[in-house]
């Protein structure tokens, strides 16, 4: 995880937009707990990115990242209150 957190805060908005794409695959990946603390960091801190293209990334992948972190069950709505 220490590359991905280099890579996560890299001065390169076009590596900020891949690594936008990992944390789709290491939701899917963790299960729910390793993704509130690994991956839901790096996705609250792009949602607020200084590039519209990696803030327009995170929301064009925000319903992939919260069904694979939480699926579709109720608790799906903890999702939106992490952000």
């Amino acid at each position: 995880m220490p590359s991905f957190q280099k890579l996560a805060t890299d001065d390169q908005d076009s590596v900020r937009l891949l690594v936008v794409e990992t944390c789709v695959s290491l939701a899917r990946m963790f299960d729910q707990e390793e993704t509130t603390n690994l991956v839901m960091p790096s996705v609250r801190a792009f949602a607020t990115d200084k590039s519209w293209r990696v803030r327009y990334m995170v929301a064009e992948h925000f319903e992939h990242v919260r069904i694979s972190s939480f699926g579709f069950s109720s608790r799906s709505n903890s999702f939106l209150l992490a952000m």
